[in-house]
């Protein structure tokens, strides 16, 4: 009888596990999952403000380029090749 109620008490100790562990793993995954979301999320808002900054500073290069090509011209003599 003791042996038989032990059987018993590992057959459903070993249910149970079956049952819990599963879900156990699958809070343990959600959790990940939800920290991997916050970071994508985190990295595209990242990336955004990164893209607004180079866009900025594209900008700020060109103008400097043409005002730069602009007293470039300016200051250089007008280059007529010599007839020789």
């Amino acid at each position: 009888m003791n042996e038989s109620l032990s059987s018993r008490v590992a057959f459903f100790r070993l249910r149970i596990t079956r049952i819990v562990m599963p879900w156990r793993r699958v809070d343990r995954l959600a959790s990940r999952v939800a920290v991997l979301e916050s970071n994508v999320v985190y990295l595209a808002n990242e990336n955004q403000r990164l893209l607004g900054h180079m866009t900025f500073y594209a900008i700020q290069l060109k103008e400097l380029g043409e005002r730069l090509n602009d007293q470039t011209a300016k200051q250089s003599p007008s280059f007529e090749p010599s007839n020789n």
